[in-house]
């Protein structure tokens, strides 16, 4: 598995951990990665916020816990989305 790193520690990933998705700045527009797909690039940052919560949305309706990270252009946390996994069940 997976090391995850955190501010005080260092720990195996678990398969309840959340799939990262981040959209960050990059030259010339915004990039859209996560742990199961290729860097994805956006000329527009909406345009790269809207896929990651669709490939969030798309990993939470397979079962899959994920979080999407939106940074602003100075690469600061300007928030998060959390997708739970759906059970299945109606």
């Amino acid at each position: 598995m997976p090391k995850v790193k955190g501010p005080h520690r260092t720990r195996t990933a678990q398969a309840s951990d959340p799939h990262l998705i981040s959209v960050s700045p990059a030259p010339g527009g915004w990039t859209v990665t996560a742990d199961a797909v290729e860097v994805m690039v956006f000329s527009q940052g909406g345009q790269a916020e809207r896929s990651a919560r669709r490939l969030g949305a798309a990993m939470a309706k397979a079962g899959h816990p994920a979080e999407v990270r939106i940074h602003l252009k100075d690469g600061s946390l300007a928030g998060r989305h959390v997708c739970a996994a759906s059970s299945g069940r109606p």
